[in-house]
């Protein structure tokens, strides 16, 4: 038994590499395709709000990456992992309608010069996916619904609840990356660190468990995260200041909501709060912004989200992204620490 697992464990790690390597080298040859041929096609920044000098610099650049990353993290799983079942699905099930919400909303801006698609509009299109989801979700064989809090314990909820936690956490997730990704590398790397945390917690949460035939899917699971990760850093070397391509909404919000799917799957919800601290504090920054100016008629930050707050007080964007990255790094580390207690508690 033990050789098998150790057997499982090998092909786990050695399927991990070919995730991380495959995925980075398809990505980055379809980025610099896409950037080489495809440059000439109008599908560029549309420049929000003029206070932001610095981003004019930014209305010639490639719009609508998150594109290639949807491509690559499909092929690349196809490939290597070769496996579609009722749990895979689901997961490509909101990746892939989230894109689609995104794209809309990219070549909305993109041809009509405008903001978008409504936020209504966006909210309806994002809640329908998310129901759908949910619908067939609460179809699948489940012991208990519960929900383990970091530094506490496990609490068992009623099925209700923790159905409606999952609708948030995926709006929720999606619409964060979405406010996050605003500056060059600032939402593809926690989105790497958070893919990587999900793995290691997994890990650290069922020790041996991970490597046995009962934990297949969640090991399935765990190659669409090195997969993403791979497309991810193929995107940041792109995507890095000065930056020469973005994700656009079709990137932000399939990452997001993938992201957020995962932590469902991973049973790990409010660890995806800390492991994405960024996202968090990006969006109760624009919370905040809105409750105060619609109650006391004042803005308590020069723009929302918070890293456009700084860009105006003079922050260097390479300083804003790197000061971010630290933040992503240390909800990391203290997410590991928490997994690590329940780790020892339990033995």
């Amino acid at each position: 038994m033990n050789r098998l697992i150790i057997l499982e464990k090998n092909i786990f790690f050695i399927k991990c590499i070919c995730c991380i390597f495959f995925s980075f080298s398809f990505s980055y040859l379809l980025f610099y395709f896409f950037l080489k041929y495809c440059k000439n096609l109008y599908f560029s920044v549309v420049v929000k709000d003029k206070k932001l000098i610095n981003h004019k610099k930014k209305k010639d650049i490639f719009a609508i990456g998150g594109i290639v990353i949807i491509i690559s993290v499909l092929i690349n799983f196809i490939f290597i992992v070769k496996k579609i079942y009722f749990k895979i699905f689901l997961i490509f099930f909101i990746f892939l309608g989230y894109g689609l919400i995104g794209l809309v909303d990219d070549f909305y801006k993109i041809m009509h010069h405008k903001k978008g698609i409504s936020c209504t509009t966006k909210y309806i299109l994002q809640s329908i996916v998310t129901a759908v989801f949910i619908f067939l979700f609460s179809t699948l064989e489940v012991e208990k619904y519960s929900i383990f809090f970091p530094f506490y314990k496990e609490i068992v909820v009623p099925k209700f609840l923790y159905l409606s936690l999952c609708y948030l956490i995926i709006i929720g997730s999606s619409n964060a990356v979405n406010l996050t990704d605003g500056l060059d590398g600032l939402a593809i790397f926690p989105i790497i660190l958070t893919c990587l945390g999900f793995v290691v917690i997994s890990i650290l949460f069922e020790n041996e468990n991970f490597f046995s035939y009962k934990s297949q899917n969640l090991r399935d699971i765990s190659f669409i995260c090195f997969i993403v990760i791979g497309s991810g850093l193929a995107f940041l070397w792109f995507n890095s200041f000065p930056a020469s391509i973005f994700m656009g909404d079709t990137g932000s919000l399939s990452l997001g909501s993938l992201i957020g799917v995962l932590s469902i799957f991973f049973k790990q919800e409010m660890f995806f709060f800390i492991m994405g601290i960024v996202f968090v504090i990006e969006t109760i920054s624009v919370i905040l912004q809105v409750f105060f100016f619609k109650t006391v008629k004042k803005r308590i930050f020069k723009m929302s989200p918070i890293h456009h707050h700084y860009e105006l007080s003079f922050y260097h964007e390479s300083k804003i992204v790197t000061r971010f990255w630290i933040l992503s790094i240390i909800g990391f580390f203290i997410a590991f620490f928490a997994a690590l207690i329940k780790n020892y508690n339990e033995i």
